[in-house]
């Protein structure tokens, strides 16, 4: 597909501003990681002096590096690779009309419920994760060579 086909699609689909939000999301669930660390408790001042710089550092990271001026011709590249030029065709004409604008006006809110379902579902599977890796590290000091006394 030309370039010219995939820059009308990544406009019709609004792709800047997903690709913007997903910026802002990942900053958000960063932290909600973060803070779900805690197990609830309060963090002393320390800790969250040490939460609020790597809070700031890493947005700051997200920002440069997932902003729509480094995404778009890494975009435009993955569309050419995967579609071809009848597809992208299609998939404009799909977007400009009413059916395709209103998938485009919703998919911020099914991004916001998928991850929310995601983070949900980490919810319940970090303590299994956390375990396994105890276990691991049990069994990893239990197999470890003892030192003659």
């Amino acid at each position: 597909p030309s370039d010219a086909s995939i820059e009308t699609l990544l406009a019709v689909t609004q792709s800047e501003k997903l690709v913007e939000k997903s910026g802002a999301d990942m900053e958000k669930y960063m932290l909600s990681g973060i803070q779900a660390g805690l197990n609830g408790r309060q963090p002393t001042e320390r800790e969250q002096q040490f939460i609020d710089k790597v809070a700031r550092e890493s947005a700051a990271v997200i920002r440069e590096e997932l902003n729509w001026a480094a995404m778009r011709p890494l975009m435009v590249k993955i569309y050419q690779d995967t579609f071809t030029q009848e597809e992208v065709d299609g998939q404009i004409a799909f977007y400009r009309s009413p059916v395709g604008a209103a998938v485009i006006a919703k998919m911020p809110a099914v991004m916001d419920a998928t991850m929310a379902a995601m983070q949900q579902r980490m919810g319940s599977i970090m303590p299994r994760l956390q375990a396994i890796a105890r276990k691991a590290k049990e069994e990893g000091r239990s197999d470890a060579p003892r030192k003659p006394e």
